[in-house]
């Protein structure tokens, strides 16, 4: 988790560029779209070894499902800038307060 929401921290520029004109630009949508699967590939292989102790009835669902999640948490405060859903939060607040959502999902 930590590594994916620095990810985003560490290009924020960048990706608020990309963010925004993906959905206007279809070489860049499926280069996106591409690049999300191999990321959210390397979460769950990340996850792996922690699916015995998940208490979800499918644990690789899960993992899709919360990564969604998050990665679209990180992809709007980026997008929009961390006052977007109130006010803002550090980026060290803000990726505990999504560290302690995966856990309570997962575990």
């Amino acid at each position: 988790m930590q590594a994916l929401a620095q990810a985003f921290v560490d290009n924020e520029r960048f990706l608020r560029a990309v963010v925004l004109v993906s959905s206007q630009d279809p070489e860049i949508e499926r280069r996106g779209v591409q690049y999300v699967a191999r990321l959210s590939a390397r979460f769950a292989a990340a996850l792996h070894p922690a699916r015995p102790a998940m208490r979800h009835s499918d644990p690789h669902a899960a993992i899709r499902w919360i990564f969604g999640d998050l990665f679209a948490a990180l992809t709007l405060r980026t997008a929009y800038g961390p006052t977007f859903f109130g006010p803002a939060h550090t980026d060290g607040q803000h990726l505990e307060h999504l560290c302690v959502l995966a856990r309570a999902f997962l575990l």
